[in-house]
């Protein structure tokens, strides 16, 4: 017995050392026999039909490609967006949701920035922690897919005041902030310059400011210190009127 257990193990243990995550999440899994690793892959969009199990959906929904993007027809690109739709904005399971979202990052079908922010502006309720990082995962999703609808929502994160209240309001604040502020380097456009050196110069949050010239440097290509005065050439020449932070549900 200790000779076969060995014959599965060590090549076990390669796939694990050679990064193999999912495989180890697989063999840790409450439910793991050593059939599972030899079992045919379940096809996402079944599990998706049939399944009512988190972890399941979770994997499947992270397992979608864009179909247009491999060759698919546009009546499957209408298909995958709308399942990717409908979970992304009404799946009971957070994780799912999140899933769903980290998928439409990497689509470039002009639906799924729309369909981000949505979520991004819906009145979660699953609890102030995960409600945060579910906006932030919004964040870095509409950050890949590019496009105005994404730079809008950016810039208008990076500009938000302070929060108010509890430590956890203002942190979660924060959190959204650093991520819109690192999404917007993606941008090569004078609109997130103009923003991230509005925070470089004006915000009181040592985080913020770092993160907004380390932004800067890559969305201007100028590889200037942060006490440059060269970046004030980039602020906005008219004052923009007060963004308000999210709060449950927002106005577009």
């Amino acid at each position: 017995m200790t000779g076969l257990f060995s014959f599965f193990l060590f090549p076990l243990l390669g796939l694990v050392l050679c990064g193999c995550a999912s495989t180890w999440d697989e063999m840790t899994s409450r439910d793991f026999t050593v059939g599972m690793l030899f079992a045919k892959k379940k096809d996402p969009l079944v599990v998706l039909r049939d399944s009512n199990d988190g972890n399941e959906r979770y994997k499947a929904l992270a397992a979608l490609h864009e179909p247009l993007q491999g060759g698919g027809s546009q009546k499957d690109e209408d298909a995958i967006v709308g399942i990717l739709k409908t979970s992304a904005t009404s799946d009971q399971e957070p994780l799912c949701r999140m899933a769903a979202v980290r998928t439409l990052g990497h689509f470039k079908d002009p639906r799924a920035a729309d369909i981000i922010e949505t979520v991004y502006l819906q009145n979660l309720t699953f609890g102030q922690e995960m409600n945060g990082l579910l906006r932030q995962q919004c964040l870095s999703s509409l950050a890949d897919c590019g496009g105005p609808i994404a730079l809008r929502r950016l810039v208008l994160v990076a500009k938000e005041p302070p929060a108010n209240g509890h430590e956890a309001d203002r942190q979660e604040t924060l959190d959204r902030r650093l991520t819109a502020v690192r999404g917007l380097a993606k941008f090569k456009d004078p609109e997130a310059a103009a923003a991230l050196a509005s925070v470089l110069q004006s915000d009181k949050d040592v985080a913020l400011r770092d993160r907004a010239h380390d932004s800067l440097v890559v969305c201007t290509g100028k590889n200037l210190p942060a006490d440059s005065p060269q970046w004030a050439a980039y602020l906005p020449t008219a004052t923009p009127s007060a963004v308000q932070p999210v709060s449950g549900t927002q106005e577009r």
